[in-house]
């Protein structure tokens, strides 16, 4: 768009998934994205130890650092009211996306994007990703990052991110840490 605004604002969902290539339906009348405070504390930690049930060496790694993220989302509501949203199907909680951003108008970070495990597989995902793409474009930013792990729980992610337009732009070696690497991703909305 040469008016400056980004491309993702005024577009409709559907519109989006064309423009990076992705073949999900949008939003279903079954599926619906809810504030984050409209759960009770603790849903997130739930869903995040739900959605690593099938990597326990992960969830058992994590498990502090998730309640600890729970616990400061629910003590902020307000300032994260907005940066990010639950996903639900016929009401009940199935995912959740948050981002940060603090980098705009540089770029917004994708901080957690999870689908519980057993709604996993069925292309949830890829429609809540593209839910909160909408969203974040809404914020005006030149682009969106995302890190995820760089061993086989995570194909699925990474699979989803480049097939939703994300080219990999690094991947990082981590000394002393449960995943070794981490690869970076990055969604240009110039």
């Amino acid at each position: 768009m040469s008016s400056g605004v980004p491309p993702f604002k005024y577009l409709t969902c559907a519109r989006i998934l064309a423009r990076v290539g992705a073949s999900y339906i949008c939003a279903p009348s079954d599926m619906d994205t809810r504030p984050i405070d409209s759960f009770p504390p603790g849903i997130l930690y739930e869903m995040l130890a739900d959605a690593y049930s099938g990597a326990p060496e992960l969830a058992g790694y994590y498990d502090n650092e998730w309640r600890d993220f729970d616990g400061f989302v629910f003590d902020n509501p307000v300032l994260l009211k907005s940066h990010g949203f639950i996903t639900t199907e016929k009401g009940e909680p199935v995912g959740f996306m948050t981002w940060d951003p603090r980098r705009l108008p540089g770029y917004v970070r994708i901080g957690h994007n999870c689908i519980i495990a057993k709604r996993q597989g069925r292309g949830l995902g890829g429609r809540q990703l593209s839910n909160g793409l909408k969203m974040i474009g809404a914020l005006g930013p030149k682009a969106v990052r995302v890190t995820t792990g760089n061993t086989p729980f995570f194909l699925p992610a990474r699979k989803m991110y480049e097939s939703a337009g994300f080219a990999r732009v690094s991947v990082l070696g981590l000394e002393d840490y449960i995943v070794s690497e981490i690869v970076e991703y990055e969604l240009s909305l110039e």
